[in-house]
């Protein structure tokens, strides 16, 4: 089938057991919850393309003697094509002409956020 708009998110939170939800189409404005881990994904389509999410549904009021909070973000593309496209056709054409196509493979965002540090690696 045309997998195009399908991703596999998998979450690694706290040491626990990783979680897998696999969205089939990022297109269709939708959520999952995850009480057990005290997180909402979120997905759907914007002006400017697919939206992808995670919210903390966790309580911070009265956690000043708790650890530092910490973040972790990785993101894994196989495979992805960007395509760039004229603004308005050409005079006498009907549709935009594609100026340039990237194809990319194997794109890796890995974004880590603690009390003292934040990195940014692509």
């Amino acid at each position: 089938g045309d997998h195009s708009h399908c991703v596999m998110v998998i979450l690694h939170v706290d040491g626990r057991k990783p979680e897998e939800v696999k969205v089939q189409d990022l297109r269709r404005s939708d959520h999952y919850p995850l009480p057990h881990l005290r997180l909402q994904l979120h997905w759907g389509s914007t002006a400017q393309g697919a939206l992808l999410s995670v919210e903390d549904k966790e309580e911070r009021r009265g956690q000043n003697n708790s650890k530092p909070n910490s973040t972790h973000v990785e993101v894994k593309i196989s495979k992805a094509g960007i395509s760039i496209i004229e603004e308005l056709p050409p005079p006498g054409e009907r549709r935009p002409r594609e100026l340039l196509f990237c194809n990319l493979e194997l794109v890796r965002l890995d974004w880590k956020k603690d009390y003292q540090d934040q990195q940014l690696k692509l």
